[in-house]
């Protein structure tokens, strides 16, 4: 399936095909996952969602997706996490069925403060296979579902707290993934987390390790530590990674000039920029467009 866009920017949009806003009294919403792929054919061409996070459970059937660089198969009884962002296209079998959920930005806010810093919302899209928790999960997702399309009395509230039962799931899952398997992280892994987090939300605006470790409560060769430890790289090291990345992804999806994506993350020209992509990709970002079959 063909990745390629014909605008200047990837089309971002609530619900995929329509031009629909998100109600803005809900902040999770529900449909079935035939409902909306079987009219394209089973197949979604590349989209993103400006503050919206779905997660894509799949039932019966199965499906790849590409989402930014990531290449995914899905299969029966796996459950996808796309955070906000993420520009995704999907491929699914004729006639799978499943679930999807949208989650507004306010909510993952909101439970991000109740159960803690929540990394696999922000970020890479994360398949968690469901196992023996596939029954509880099926139940949980049908009940929110129904809760989505009817009009009983505290729906609200309801619908809250079964988001907030599913997102305690994903958050042992992940814990599991990454060899965390105590309910509350250790407090290094946790600082790294919220790491991980503000450099999500502010890598644009190319902040210095020293600013990082301040707004986490660290010093910047205790957060350098922590990147090693963790992630084997320095903290400066995954701040340029994440701005090559966003740039990678810039000139894969969009349309968009050496010199405006350089303005757009902060760099002071384009001849700048081109030597940070170069010197961390090997090419230059004109080359590394012309390379890559995905761009427009």
């Amino acid at each position: 399936m063909s990745l390629k866009t014909t605008t200047s920017e990837v089309p971002s949009t609530d619900f995929y095909g329509e031009s629909t806003l998100w109600p803005v009294t809900d902040l999770v919403y529900s449909e079935q996952l035939s409902l909306r792929s079987a009219l394209y054919d089973w197949q979604i061409k590349p989209h993103k969602h400006q503050d919206l996070m779905q997660i894509f459970y799949v039932e019966s059937g199965s499906g790849s997706a590409q989402v930014d660089d990531r290449s995914l198969q899905i299969a029966s009884g796996d459950l996808l996490v796309v955070p906000d962002q993420c520009v995704h296209t999907f491929r699914w079998a004729e006639n799978s069925s499943g679930y999807v959920l949208f989650i507004a930005r306010p909510l993952i806010t909101k439970l991000d403060s109740v159960i803690g810093p929540l990394p696999w919302c922000h970020g890479n899209a994360n398949c968690f296979p469901l196992g023996d928790d596939q029954s509880f999960i099926i139940t949980l997702l049908t009940a929110l579902h129904r809760e989505c399309e009817g009009n009983q009395p505290d729906r609200e509230i309801s619908l809250e707290n079964q988001a907030l039962s599913l997102f305690i799931w994903l958050k042992r899952q992940h814990c599991q993934s990454t060899s965390e398997n105590q309910r509350h992280k250790h407090k290094s892994q946790h600082k790294l987390d919220k790491f991980i987090h503000l450099l999500e939300e502010h890598h644009c605006q190319q902040h210095s390790v020293n600013w990082y470790a301040k707004s986490i409560g660290v010093s910047a060769p205790h957060l350098n530590s922590l990147c090693k430890h963790y992630r084997q790289q320095t903290a400066l090291g995954l701040i340029h990674q994440r701005l090559l990345s966003e740039a990678q992804r810039q000139l894969i999806y969009t349309n968009k000039t050496a010199a405006e994506i350089a303005d757009m993350l902060g760099f002071a020209d384009a001849a700048y920029f081109s030597r940070f992509f170069k010197r961390l990709s090997g090419v230059a970002p004109k080359t590394f467009r012309h390379q890559d079959t995905r761009s427009p």
